[in-house]
């Protein structure tokens, strides 16, 4: 059976709107347009059981290869003029793939994965799809914030 792990926002619950505006990163791809936030991965690795040292409790964690598909920003592979039938169908065969992986991740609900079942070659499959952006405003009370300090110059006497 498969795993289901559902991470409950604090954030949320306090009634903090999440932003689905698709926005750039400030970072840019090989051809000089600006990276979108990827919404949807599917990542290679293996479930582990952790003991929490404060509770005792068991969890379970997904432990992920450092890189995984980017599905939603992933372009489709388009066929060129002069391409062999074999060669056009084989790229209709890699978007349909493609597809049919993003549509079970969109099926998660945001900030939540699954761990499919069995292993290949000891990995794992999860399909995950990222929570998103919280958008804060300056009325809420931040639990993270100081009240500034102000510098105070002060004379000292000098002989």
């Amino acid at each position: 059976m498969a795993a289901i792990n559902t991470r409950t926002s604090i954030l949320a619950q306090a009634g903090v709107q999440q932003s689905t505006a698709t926005t750039a990163t400030g970072k840019f791809d090989r051809d000089g347009k600006p990276l979108i936030p990827t919404e949807f991965w599917l990542n290679f690795g293996y479930e582990t059981h952790i003991q929490d040292p404060e509770t005792g409790e068991y969890k379970t964690r997904f432990i992920p290869l450092k890189q995984g598909i980017a599905l939603d920003t992933m372009g489709l592979v388009e066929a060129k003029r002069g391409d062999r039938l074999a060669r056009v169908q084989e790229i209709e065969a890699q978007n349909e793939l493609r597809d049919e992986w993003l549509d079970h991740c969109k099926d998660l609900e945001p900030g939540t994965n699954k761990v499919l079942p069995g292993t290949i070659f000891g990995l794992q499959i999860q399909l995950l799809r990222i929570r998103a952006a919280v958008v804060t405003n300056a009325e809420m009370p931040n639990p993270f914030k100081r009240e500034r300090f102000k510098l105070v110059h002060q004379e000292t006497d000098s002989e």
